[in-house]
């Protein structure tokens, strides 16, 4: 066991006897290198993922005149009001680009910053906030239930500003600010729906629990400025459900929605197991400090179990109603998944308290037990890579991850060593700390500069049908319809032109889904769409695979039926038709037609 003397010096903070102004240049090292550790993993990017379907509307709003045939954009509800006002905003004046990239950075500094004053007030040192980071990444990447994620996409979107401001309001509320709290949930009510009904929830169940605080009235205030700020979101939602049609049929809903579509995010018993495990091996110790500490009438202790009570509880209402069984379409699309971070984040705080101040454990050995994670991990990672041209089934496809993102997860780990190393014992003075900072800034800039931040996670369409978005872009009417593989998904953002249908592009309410799985349904001459394989990577290459085996004059009809004038196909269409060909990639992958048989104009006031 450790000495008194030993557990006095690990429970009591060490900064706190520091000079203030070198305790804040250590408390911004630390907030540095954990933004460093969630770029390594995460990256930035512009244009790409959810941001294919979620800057289309601020482009529509900004140019009126496209999309004018596009049936997603006017017949389907686009929920992200706030973020589209303000790209819109952003994009007339053609800032939109820098713009984004320094709301990221300001989003993942304000995460690490509220991370940091949670474990403050939990009676944490930085080298416990230093840790938990390392714990949380180590957990998948720090991927919560339903891959969701609090910087999710590595850009710039709603749901990144929403989980942080949730989790800055879960900071004032532990710091006993009620008055914040409220204000910083009502933040992250108006910029997602989602957190606009968690938000609530959240509240109301605080509400009943702080009956007998003295400060009622303020969570009374604070209930009605949160209410106020998610009808935000919550009356323009159930306006397009009244007026949305019919509904398709819930079991045809989930097959569409979650088991097709989105089955990372809805579909839990589809889940690997390693998830599950990276998400559920905090809890029990971290239950059991935090008991330790809540019999010490520790109240941030109280105050932070209690918050995260609330979120532990939305997961069997999500697993038994939006999981083994589907009651309801808005059950589901509340998406109670997606707060399962808050849980993992919390309890990683509670075991990397539980190692370095709680006295339970030597900090020597809860130091190198930790390093010699990170170094087993290094040693796998480095094997897999090199066994991975030999090997085959998952452990081929292991390596092959590895490989393909070497430089990530070599900076990760580097990061890692470099948190876990960290010494708060008074070695380093403020100029160490500050000459350490610019030395981290400029280590992850040059390596920014290389493109080699951030996991390769997703499918990306290839430079080459990026190149025909663009010709497509200057060279065919702004009105135009075009029949594209439905695999792909960047056209109608990168070209800035309408198309028949993509898989990506699924409306969110269920009355709005049958003209999507019809469009696609006729495109790939397939009836039961619930043949396509999974995952998300597995069936976007079949749809492509499907596509291009069509008939030339099946494509045509389908073109035709929905008013699309052009055609994208990965080959040449041959044979007797009434197109012509206009465009064809310089690696000879893809071709545009034009049913018309007119090569089209160049258009000068293209966007």
């Amino acid at each position: 066991m450790p000495s008194q003397t030993a557990l006095n010096d690990l429970s009591a903070p060490i900064e706190a006897a520091l000079p203030s102004s070198e305790g804040r240049w250590r408390m911004l090292f630390a907030i540095l290198l954990g933004s460093a550790l969630t770029l390594s993993l995460r990256g930035y990017q512009f244009g790409l993922s959810n941001h294919t379907l979620y800057l289309l509307e601020a482009v529509k709003k900004t140019w009126p005149d496209l999309y004018v045939h596009d049936w997603y954009l006017n017949n389907t509800l686009q929920y992200h009001l706030i973020f589209t006002e303000i790209t819109h905003g952003l994009m007339r004046m053609g800032w939109e680009k820098p713009a984004f990239l320094i709301a990221y950075l300001l989003v993942l500094v304000l995460f690490h910053l509220a991370w940091l004053k949670i474990v403050r007030q939990l009676g944490g040192s930085v080298r416990t906030y230093l840790l938990s980071v390392v714990l949380f990444y180590f957990s998948a990447g720090g991927t919560g239930l339903g891959s969701f994620q609090f910087i999710q996409d590595g850009a710039f979107v709603p749901s990144n500003v929403a989980n942080v401001a949730m989790l800055w309001g879960i900071y004032f509320w532990i710091a006993g600010r009620s008055g914040w709290a409220a204000g910083a949930l009502a933040l992250a009510a108006v910029w997602h729906i989602n957190h606009a009904v968690i938000a609530m929830l959240l509240w109301g169940y605080l509400f009943v629990l702080g009956l007998r605080r003295p400060d009622v009235r303020k969570l009374v205030v604070g209930g009605i400025v949160i209410g106020l700020c998610s009808l935000v979101n919550l009356i323009p939602a159930f306006n397009a459900k009244l007026h949305a049609g019919a509904p398709v049929p819930l079991d045809q809903f989930v097959n569409l929605y979650v088991k097709l579509r989105h089955p990372h995010h809805y579909a839990p018993l589809s889940w690997p197991i390693a998830l599950w495990i990276s998400f559920l091996w905090p809890v029990l110790p971290a239950a059991w400090i935090a008991i330790r500490q809540i019999r010490l009438r520790r109240r941030p202790w109280v105050e932070t179990t209690k918050i995260a009570g609330f979120f532990i509880l939305l997961l069997p209402v999500g697993l038994v109603g939006a999981g083994i069984w589907f009651v309801s379409e808005t059950l589901v699309q509340i998406v109670v998944w997606r707060f399962s971070i808050y849980v993992q984040l919390l309890a990683c705080v509670a075991v990397a308290y539980l190692l370095c101040d709680a006295g339970v454990v030597a900090r020597v050995t809860a130091r190198w037990t930790v390093i010699g994670v990170v170094v087993a991990a290094g040693v796998l990672m480095a094997i897999l890579a090199v066994q991975a041209p030999h090997a085959h089934g998952q452990l081929a496809r292991a390596g092959g991850f590895v490989r393909d993102n070497a430089w990530p997860l070599a900076m990760f780990l580097a990061l890692c060593a470099l948190a876990v190393l960290y010494d708060i014992g008074g070695r380093w003075n403020a100029t160490a700390n500050l000459l350490a900072s610019m030395v981290l800034i400029g280590l992850v800039s040059f390596v920014w500069s290389r493109d080699a931040l951030g996991l390769n996670l997703l499918p990306r369409d290839d430079p080459d049908y990026i190149a025909m978005c663009h010709w497509a872009r200057d060279h065919t009417p702004r009105d135009a319809v075009f029949l594209v593989p439905p695999s792909e998904q960047a056209f109608r953002l990168e070209a800035r032109r309408a198309i028949v249908v993509n898989f990506k592009g699924i409306p969110q309410m269920s009355a709005e889904m049958a003209t999507w799985r019809d469009r696609l349904r006729d495109i790939l001459q397939m009836p039961d769409l619930m043949r396509l394989p999974e995952p998300f990577d597995r069936t976007l290459e079949a749809i492509d695979q499907r596509y291009e085996s069509r008939g030339d004059e099946h494509l045509i009809a389908v073109a035709r039926r929905y008013d699309a004038r052009y055609i994208i196909v990965g080959h040449r269409m041959g044979g007797a038709h009434d197109g012509q060909l206009i465009h064809a990639a310089e690696s000879g992958r893809y071709f545009l037609y034009d049913l018309d048989a007119l090569a089209g104009q160049p258009d000068q006031d293209r966007p």
